[in-house]
């Protein structure tokens, strides 16, 4: 419960108490011996436990109200800053090993994210927002167009095909959130590869275009020769094992995108707690030494171009995107 909606109940909940003329005019509250307290009887119980549920379902609606203002009225910079700052809270602890942050949190097979996640993608599908993200929807379009560029640009050297693998790319959220920037092009297979349960959800979202597999390597078998790692390899338990296979299978083109990197270079292992408004859930995540991370692609793949992802995380993590090609 938040602060300002714990507010609301507190101040619900010392009225009823300091109030007993109130409470006795309700019919069923003896007064207690002593002229101070109340006794309480099962009805007595439940009677406040009714009006608890009431006093916490106005605060909620006073929250939403409380935040419709202050988006439609604080200036943008004033909304992003608190976004940042919130944004700067989201990761915690420094773990020696993925077991002992994977205890410390919830995960992706937590079934209420998957249950999330389906319900924002079929909104989006039956029209009713934009795009989605994370069990999160959207109805005002947001593009990121250095991923757009690298796209098109893959695009253009592959004669106007692309043919895709968006590795831990949900239900597609990528794809329904950039697709009407990529209906030029001649051809598009985006292919998503996920863990089963999210398999099995997406075939319902199935269509000439998306498609779901279970591994990478049955995703690349239909043709695909671009792999794109945004915002999953800091969630994996052996991300850099990732990056070698991509180069062993000799992947033609890699883009890495939404990328948490530790700005000192230490790599720490942390747990991301993400607000409710975005889908909520906790999440063990890597801060990357950069160096080490990209090391296996030295040498065998040239570095096209890198850019700054759009978030902000504090001093101490940046976000950043890398394309790669095989030389």
């Amino acid at each position: 419960m938040g602060g300002f909606e714990a507010n609301c109940v507190g101040l619900w909940s010392r009225s009823i108490h300091d109030n007993k003329a109130l409470i006795r005019a309700l019919g069923k509250f003896p007064r207690g011996l002593c002229g101070n307290c109340l006794l309480w009887g099962e009805d007595e119980i439940r009677l406040l436990r009714s009006i608890a549920v009431v006093a916490r379902k106005m605060a909620m609606l006073a929250v939403s109200a409380y935040r419709s203002i202050l988006r439609r009225f604080l200036p943008l910079a004033v909304i992003e800053c608190f976004r940042s700052i919130q944004r700067r809270r989201a990761f915690a602890g420094d773990f020696s090993s993925w077991g002992e942050a994977r205890a410390a949190s919830k995960g992706y097979d937590d079934a209420a994210v998957l249950a999330r996640v389906v319900a924002a993608t079929r909104a989006v599908v039956e029209g009713q927002a934009l795009w989605d993200r994370d069990g999160a929807v959207f109805t005002a379009p947001e593009y990121n167009m250095s991923l757009l560029s690298v796209l098109k640009k893959i695009a253009q050297a592959e004669d106007g095909r692309l043919d895709l693998v968006d590795f831990g790319g949900a239900l597609g959220s990528t794809w329904r959130q950039h697709r009407a920037l990529l209906s030029d092009l001649g051809s598009v297979h985006w292919r998503v590869v996920e863990q089963p349960h999210y398999v099995a959800s997406g075939k319902q979202f199935t269509d000439n275009v998306l498609s779901f597999h279970p591994a990478l390597q049955d995703a690349l078998s239909l043709g695909a020769n671009t792999v794109l790692l945004s915002g999953v390899l800091a969630y994996l338990e052996r991300p850099h094992q990732l990056i070698e296979d991509l180069v062993r299978l000799r992947v033609r083109h890699i883009i890495i995108d939404r990328t948490s990197f530790a700005v000192n270079g230490r790599a720490r292992l942390t747990v991301q707690r993400v607000p409710a408004g975005l889908g909520g859930g906790s999440y063990p995540c890597w801060h990357f030494d950069q160096r080490r991370l990209l090391e296996p692609l030295t040498g065998l793949y040239r570095l096209e171009t890198g850019w700054r992802s759009f978030e902000d995380f504090g001093p101490r993590v940046e976000f950043l995107g890398f394309y790669f090609t095989r030389t």
